[in-house]
């Protein structure tokens, strides 16, 4: 009787060991989804995945969000990197409301406002400040009368606080004329070149051959075959 119930005993053990070997073998090694799920730890995860992952062998469930998204304060400790954009009363965009609160704290209470609010902040620095704090990040190159090419004028005068730097010609900062060119726009004006190539625009030309011999030069277009890519 002894003998039987230590091999009940043994095989019990035996095939909660392989359970568990199951279970820690069946554990996700890495996650790429981003669907924020609350655990029955009480711990928000960037996924049901990385639940698992993070508590292999543990038997965590999803449970209701709101368990995991109460309102910790303007203080909180922890913000999930999560892109749900907001902007705050002090004109400033953040990646969402945890990481306002949490950048803020111990500040003056910040509150979430409509979004055109930091929009015209921004715009309204870029038109009258010679010193903006902040830029749009758009696409709209200027050339500075310190020859410099800028993404944008905002840009432009956030660099040069204090200078008396105003925007001139954007041919200034181009050179297209210039054999070995400094930099170029992505302006589309096509030419050929003498060695049966196309380019986006003479400075590109003249900036990708720079130093060549022969030299290579701009040529009728008919002697370049097919299309600028």
């Amino acid at each position: 009787m002894f003998i039987f119930i230590t091999v009940i005993t043994l095989i019990t053990l035996w095939s909660q060991s392989i359970v568990g070997q199951q279970q820690s073998t069946n554990c996700p090694k890495q996650c790429f989804t981003n669907a924020p799920v609350c655990a029955s730890d009480g711990k928000m995860y960037r996924s049901k995945c990385e639940m698992e992952m993070k508590n292999c062998g543990k038997n965590l469930t999803i449970i209701d969000m709101k368990q995991c998204t109460k309102d910790p304060g303007q203080c909180p400790k922890l913000c999930l990197e999560i892109y749900d954009p907001v902007c705050g009363d002090d004109g400033k965009m953040y990646s969402n409301k945890c990481i306002m609160q949490k950048r803020n704290c111990n500040k003056r209470p910040v509150k979430i406002v409509d979004k055109s609010f930091c929009i015209n902040s921004t715009r309204q620095s870029r038109n009258f400040e010679d010193c903006p704090k902040s830029c749009l990040l758009t696409d709209k190159p200027v050339c500075g009368s310190d020859k410099s090419l800028y993404r944008n004028e905002c840009v432009m005068r956030q660099k040069n606080c204090g200078k008396r730097i105003n925007t001139i010609d954007i041919k200034q900062c181009v050179q297209e004329t210039h054999p070995c060119p400094n930099r170029c726009l992505t302006i589309p004006d096509p030419v050929c070149g003498s060695d049966g190539k196309w380019y986006l625009n003479q400075c590109w030309l003249n900036y990708t051959n720079c130093g060549k011999i022969p030299a290579i030069i701009k040529v009728s277009k008919d002697q370049c075959k097919g299309r600028l890519n």
